[in-house]
């Protein structure tokens, strides 16, 4: 029998307009799969996707590749995966929206996303539906970790233009953000595979397996065909199905 699976997640799973297989296409090959997974999308974002869904058909299972940890989503007509900015450095012209603060928030950061995986978590329990959650990205990336030195490396003009007046504490360092998910109250109530993280790492995440990823490509880090192949191996034989 089949089974009827719901995906959620960023680039890293959706599949529309893809040029490779990805590893939900890999399910859907003997199961019914419904993926809701938008470019570009929050993890707050893909908790909300998947809610919308949940509440409109019935599913046996959840499955959800969850991104960066520093994205966040905005309502945007225009852009139906809604408009995302990671972090204040990232200064393009194909942006709409600046965030008008100096810095990320890392509390903020680690209270939105510890909520919207034990929100997701704790539907899934009421509902009955069978939940996997696995990361993809890693939680937060270098860029981000390293921000404290790159904020000295900013154009003068970007700096007066955005009113960015002071560098971004400390608190970015990888640790001091470990520290702070060890203390927080959701912390031990999290079901996400690999986790918690370990000290100054990263827990599981399928671009530090070496023996699941490889790129794309030069310039691209999402994973190749053969990647997502291995992916759906392991999500499968986790999952049981």
């Amino acid at each position: 029998m089949k089974s009827r699976i719901l995906i959620g997640g960023c680039s890293f799973t959706e599949t529309q307009n893809s040029s490779i297989k990805k590893w939900p296409d890999f399910f859907g090959e003997n199961n019914y799969v419904k993926n809701v997974a938008l470019q570009g999308s929050s993890n707050e974002k893909i908790v909300n996707s998947l809610i919308s869904e949940i509440f409109r058909n019935d599913y046996d299972l959840i499955i959800v590749m969850w991104t960066e940890w520093s994205r966040f989503n905005f309502l945007d007509s225009t852009f139906n995966g809604g408009v995302y900015i990671r972090y204040l450095n990232e200064f393009n012209n194909n942006y709409k929206y600046r965030l008008p603060y100096d810095y990320l928030n890392i509390d903020d950061m680690i209270e939105s996303n510890l909520r919207s995986i034990f929100l997701l978590q704790e539907i899934c329990k009421n509902r009955k539906i069978k939940y996997f959650g696995i990361s993809g990205p890693k939680p937060w990336n270098d860029d981000l970790i390293e921000m404290v030195d790159s904020f000295e490396k900013l154009n003068s003009d970007i700096k007066e233009k955005f009113n960015v007046k002071s560098s971004p504490p400390p608190l970015f360092y990888e640790k001091d953000i470990y520290l702070k998910i060890q203390k927080h109250k959701l912390n031990d109530k999290i079901d996400m595979f690999g986790y918690p993280f370990g000290f100054c790492g990263l827990g599981y995440n399928v671009v530090s397996d070496k023996k699941i990823y490889n790129r794309l490509s030069r310039f691209d880090n999402h994973p190749d065909e053969k990647s997502h192949y291995k992916i759906f191996k392991k999500i499968n034989k986790n999952i049981g199905l």
